[in-house]
């Protein structure tokens, strides 16, 4: 049986395509990029509180307590006085993005056992290794409940920015002052 020149013709091309296409190479296929995250999976970790402004003033880290938030899942735990433990829920739909917070234990007091959950109102952004958070309170600390629409650090809302830790970032702190 002889081939003919077409045929030889076909199973050059065919061949030429599977070499280009690396079909039948045993090639790996050409990696796709990678889904972004979403900003639960980006805010998760421990970050350390590097600026902040309550009242208007930028509150100052000297001699004070290092304190550090740990996000695992939709739980938050903080260091610092005082120590806290909150479930979060983010909006990174909002503009900007909203994140509510449910303080459930303050100090290692049960507050959701007892049905005195506290919920606080927020914003967030995360840029690379940088979150900034802002959210209701006013200047002696209270929660009043209504959520800022702006990074603003007034009398009525607090201003907190944190860098992912292992970042090679240089200790900040911020809360209450060590004994």
């Amino acid at each position: 049986m002889a081939i003919s020149s077409r045929e030889v013709i076909f199973v050059a091309i065919v061949l030429a395509f599977a070499t280009t296409c690396n079909l039948g190479t045993g090639a790996p296929p050409p990696a796709k990029k990678p889904a972004p995250k979403s900003d639960l999976e980006r805010i998760q970790g421990k970050w350390r509180a590097t600026g902040g402004m309550l009242g208007g003033k930028t509150e100052s880290a000297e001699g004070e307590e290092e304190e550090v938030w740990t996000f695992k899942d939709r739980k938050l735990t903080t260091t610092g006085q005082p120590s806290l433990e909150m479930r979060i829920t983010l909006n990174p739909s909002e503009s900007p993005s909203t994140i509510d917070f449910v303080i459930v234990k303050d100090d290692g007091e049960d507050l959701a056992a007892q049905g005195q959950a506290l919920v606080i109102l927020g914003i967030y952004s995360i840029e690379g290794d940088t979150l900034t958070i802002c959210m209701s309170t006013d200047t002696e600390g209270e929660m009043p409940g209504d959520r800022p629409t702006k990074f603003i650090g007034d009398g009525q809302f607090g201003l907190i920015t944190f860098k992912r830790i292992g970042a090679n970032v240089r200790p900040v702190t911020t809360g209450a002052k060590s004994p």
